[in-house]
């Protein structure tokens, strides 16, 4: 099942179409798509509404009263998939899938053995070159983007790869693994954001799983669509960041919290000091609930850059940015 989440694309409403044609033009058939609506109030879900009664493919659509967020909006479309759907597939409404795509992911997610999830090469919409082929994961827990920025040419003769985590943005994961190590649905609830891939991730390979990045074009994507970038994305980066370090075992997890605050000062984010204060705050909450809901994680057991402790703590004394 494809899981499709919009929230409010009126900005961007000629992309999240193109999306929504692009899904509709896959050579691979056997699929049904959930547009699931978080709460939209733009206009934006009539225009989808109406958009993809023409697109002459399975589509089911769920409007929600309020913004779940992304994890959200993915867990309840994941839970409206077919009983029989044997793959949860989730594509960004500012991502535009390429035609055979799905065909070569799910064909490698049959035949590698051990593969939990898995993606392809992403473009950036705009410049063309790599937006994400996956992303590794170190030991304070900030994602870093392999391959970002280069050329396609280079990122498909550096694949495969095993990374920490899929992207998000188009990302094929095993239903069969989610329902072992995770459970229900492939999110933990109150992430809203940037609690997601990384999380399930990190999860799969905890459990046994592998996460590949395999070399092929699998679309493109204008990251920051919906999100964008400003102060709630700089309130739920850091919360996530700071959850997270909760339910880790990194070496450094008793730190994160301080080094989030001052990377965001030295990311220049003086003037909302009070969010960066909120979202540890909220962090800290949020990652002592999720504790005690699912559990914690085991980072060691998944492919992660380690870092040297003088390394981290020099930083820190700095107020480097990491």
């Amino acid at each position: 099942g494809i899981v499709w989440v919009n929230y409010n694309s009126m900005g961007f409403l000629d992309l999240a179409m193109r999306s929504l044609n692009a899904i509709a033009s896959l050579d691979y058939r056997d699929f049904s798509l959930i547009v699931v609506d978080n709460g939209s109030s733009d206009g934006s879900y009539e225009a989808i509404r109406d958009h993809v009664k023409d697109l002459g493919i399975d589509v089911k659509i769920i409007r929600l009263d309020h913004n779940v967020g992304f994890t959200g909006g993915n867990n309840i479309g994941y839970l409206a998939m077919p009983s029989d759907a044997q793959y949860f597939v989730a594509i960004n409404n500012d991502a535009i899938v390429v035609r055979d795509s799905l065909k070569r992911l799910i064909g490698y997610a049959e035949s590698g053995r051990g593969v939990a999830a898995v993606q392809g090469v992403l473009l950036d919409l705009d410049s063309g070159v790599v937006d994400t082929v996956g992303c590794f994961m170190n030991e304070l827990l900030i994602s870093i983007h392999p391959l970002s920025g280069e050329p396609l040419e280079k990122a498909l003769k550096a694949l495969p790869m095993a990374v920490t985590y899929v992207n998000g943005a188009y990302m094929v994961v095993k239903r069969e693994a989610i329902e072992r190590c995770v459970g229900e649905t492939p999110f933990p609830w109150h992430g809203f954001l940037y609690v997601d891939d990384n999380f399930l991730g990190l999860r799969l390979w905890g459990c046994g799983y592998r996460s590949i990045s395999i070399p092929i074009l699998a679309g493109y994507h204008r990251r920051g669509s919906t999100s964008g970038r400003g102060a709630l994305a700089t309130y739920y980066s850091i919360r996530s960041w700071v959850a997270m370090s909760r339910i880790s075992n990194s070496r450094y997890r008793d730190i994160i919290p301080i080094i989030a605050l001052s990377t965001a000062i030295r990311r220049g984010f003086r003037k909302r000091s009070n969010i960066a204060s909120r979202a540890i705050r909220d962090g800290l909450k949020l990652g002592e609930k999720m504790l005690e809901e699912i559990g914690s994680l085991d980072i060691y057991r998944s492919p992660i850059i380690l870092m040297d402790p003088i390394e981290v703590l020099t930083s820190l004394a700095m107020l480097k940015h990491i």
